[in-house]
């Protein structure tokens, strides 16, 4: 992002198709209706502006209203200094510049990965943003801008991240290959924005405990102070344009204009030129800091050194979440098949919006099944339970890997239960004409259930309400494990795969709904 926001020009039909599809109810499984989350009023003024003409500067709101944080009840989890700064202990990496384009979502989403990774195990790596761009999958991510959701379609399918030096920034817009990924990261969290300008501890803890996180702010050259290098927005109506990454606080910092003393420490992406060497100071006191999400990334041990393939039905990641009304949990299902003998080793599942709670999450597999299975009456092949209380991806590693026959279909089955209302646990792909419009489904890939019995495929509700496929992926080794080489990217077309790695074959299946 460069300058200030246009005026906004209204398009009253474009403006009646968007309000509808935050409408949208899929039809009815008896006494229970299909639901998709609410869209983000932000996210919907995003699309009108884009469809006026008007330039996106580089952020986009999430499409999903994930609410706010809950100051109240927050449990700090350690005392925390009055001021922190990663800079301090070299858990940054330099600062970079994204130039003229709408590009710095992809500048703040791998700085702070980076700063984890620094923060964690002292290695220094140099992301191409470049090549998350190209290969995230959506409309135009130069100009059109992004958010960290795109970050999440790239990393979790094992695309990314790849080093700099491999797809250099200075190439510009362009096709990007498919190389063999760095690391693959493992969970990426996604916390709701600020309840209000004193809701801070929690972003600084996340800042303390993982490294630099990645959020959103409104950025108009009338709020920066150059001679401080401060900034602070006042005005109510604004929406956020720019997005940064926090690496520090200062409580006792006085930003000029702001009522109260305290300040994040703000990571740009506008060179070192620019600011204090690249960073400046943003007050608590500013009204679009961190009002959206704060996203922080989490790389743990690889599972097999990285030797493993990444299967999906979902190039594109989670763009929605879906729920049952009148139900307290949903079931997802994807169906796999592989080309040779190997391992299922874990499994990567997309997380949305969890309502304030948390979301329980139980995962079966079901060997030689082309179909969904009757949960609770077919027994499963491996069962693993956990907890998550934040929207994102998680991997989740099995203790006793499921061995698959060459030629195997075999079905991964999600049971989701939410603690409270609010909740659209089910993250999928979702088609908006102008943002993801590549996304796809075949028949016989994913399903969705409100029971575990009674079964629909998602491919039937495509061409209505743009549902595309669930945001499960399979983590699937070969039978005779070559050397550790750090892997490849994973896609349903075998690109960029590995000799020996399993892949994931089309499948055309029709199912008829069972009671």
């Amino acid at each position: 992002m460069r300058k200030g926001v246009f005026p906004l020009r209204r398009f009253i039909g474009f403006v009646v198709a968007v309000l509808l599809l935050s409408l949208v109810v899929s039809p009815s499984f008896g006494e229970v209706k299909l639901e998709s989350a609410p869209l983000n009023p932000d996210f919907v003024e995003y699309l009108i502006k884009i469809k006026s003409g008007e330039k996106s500067y580089g952020f986009m709101p999430l499409p999903i209203d994930i609410g706010k944080h809950k100051k109240e009840g927050f449990k700090a989890k350690v005392s925390l200094p009055s001021r922190y700064d990663l800079r301090t202990y070299g858990y940054v990496t330099s600062v970079k510049d994204q130039g003229d384009y709408g590009t710095c979502w992809a500048f703040a989403s791998l700085g702070s990965l980076e700063s984890h990774i620094l923060r964690f195990s002292g290695s220094y790596y140099d992301f191409s943003e470049r090549n998350l761009i190209n290969r995230c999958g959506y409309d135009d991510p130069w100009n059109k801008g992004g958010n960290v959701l795109k970050v999440m379609a790239y990393l979790s399918k094992g695309d990314g991240p790849i080093l700099e030096s491999l797809d250099p920034y200075s190439l510009g817009p362009g096709s990007s290959y498919l190389y063999d990924r760095t690391l693959y990261v493992e969970s990426v969290y996604v916390l709701p924005g600020r309840e209000n300008v004193y809701d801070n501890e929690y972003i600084k803890e996340a800042i303390y405990f993982y490294g630099a996180v990645c959020t959103g702010m409104y950025y108009s050259s009338v709020y920066y102070d150059p001679v401080s290098k401060t900034y602070y927005c006042p005005v109510s109506g604004r929406s956020p344009n720019h997005e940064i990454a926090l690496v520090g606080w200062d409580d006792n910092l006085q930003v000029p204009g702001a009522p109260n003393r305290g300040a994040w420490i703000v990571r740009n992406s506008w060179g070192s030129s620019w600011g204090e060497n690249g960073y400046f100071y943003i007050a608590y006191d500013d009204l679009y800091v961190a009002s959206d999400y704060v996203a922080y990334f989490i790389d743990d041990d690889d599972i097999n050194y990285g030797d493993f393939r990444v299967l999906y039905h979902d190039p594109l990641g989670m763009y929605t979440g879906l729920r049952f009304s009148g139900s307290s949990k949903i079931y997802g299902a994807n169906v796999f098949q592989t080309s040779e003998r190997g391992y299922l080793e874990g499994v990567v599942i997309s997380i949305g919006k969890v309502g304030g709670g948390y979301v329980d999450c139980t995962i079966r597999v079901y060997k030689n099944r082309s179909t969904p299975p009757r949960v609770g009456v077919d027994p499963p092949s491996y069962t693993l339970s956990t907890r998550v209380s934040s929207m994102g991806y998680y991997t989740l590693p099995f203790d006793s890997p499921v061995s698959l026959s060459a030629g195997e279909s075999f079905v991964i089955v999600a049971e989701l239960r939410p603690s409270g209302p609010g909740a659209y646990p089910l993250g999928i792909e979702y088609r908006i004409p102008g943002v993801s419009s590549n996304v796809t489904i075949l028949p016989g890939e994913s399903f969705v259930s409100p029971d575990g019995a009674m079964w629909e495929d998602l491919y039937n509700y495509y061409s209505s309400y743009g549902y595309g496929n669930f945001s499960l992926k399979a983590l699937v080794s070969s039978y005779t494990m070559p050397p550790p080489s750090g892997g490849g990217g994973g896609c349903s077309s075998g690109e960029g795969s590995i000799a020996g790695l399993l892949l994931l074959l089309p499948l055309a299946l029709t199912f008829l709904r069972r009671k």
